[in-house]
């Protein structure tokens, strides 16, 4: 029989291996508490876009010297040639999870739109886009990119939009 004070220390190991393996690969426990990705942490860029599906995914990557956290959608608007914006709904295709971004590391929010191309019927509106305001989940200010993929159909007034984004999913 082991004295009383042994005992303790020998179901205490076990008890520290359990409470380590629980936290997962998601690490230490900085990493838990990292705070929300803000736009001055985050470079923003487009992926390769799907011209079959009519999909990119907009990377965000960590810029920061320290770990950060991005949860939801990124708020998305197209600005067009003439000054004005069009905001994007989103999806709830992709779950919304918490992604913890290390410093150099990736996460993509997938945004869907609808090209206005030569077969697109005369009644459609087009929007001459050439950047995309993109904000992090929770941040006010935007990053602005390029758009060089044409023409969008506008969706302002559409109850069943073709052009939506999806939540940020790790890369």
């Amino acid at each position: 029989m082991l004295p009383a004070r042994r005992a303790r220390l020998v179901l205490a190991a076990p008890l520290a291996a359990l409470a380590l393996a629980a936290r997962g690969s998601s690490g230490s426990s900085a990493a838990a508490a990292a705070g929300p990705c803000t736009t001055a942490e985050l470079g923003f860029s487009l992926g390769t876009i799907d011209h079959q599906q009519d999909r990119v995914p907009i990377v965000a990557t960590n810029r920061s010297a320290k770990p950060c956290t991005l949860r939801g959608y990124p708020d998305i608007e197209f600005v067009a040639r003439d000054g004005t914006t069009e905001g994007v709904v989103t999806s709830t295709i992709v779950p919304v999870t918490p992604i913890n971004l290390a410093p150099g590391q990736a996460a993509q929010a997938v945004l869907q739109f609808l090209p206005f191309g030569p077969d697109t019927p005369s009644t459609e509106i087009k929007l001459d886009v050439t950047s995309l305001r993109v904000t992090p989940p929770g941040a006010t200010n935007p990053a602005i990119l390029p758009w060089a993929e044409g023409p969008l159909q506008d969706q302002g007034g559409a109850t069943h939009p073709a052009t939506y984004i999806m939540a940020f999913e790790r890369r």
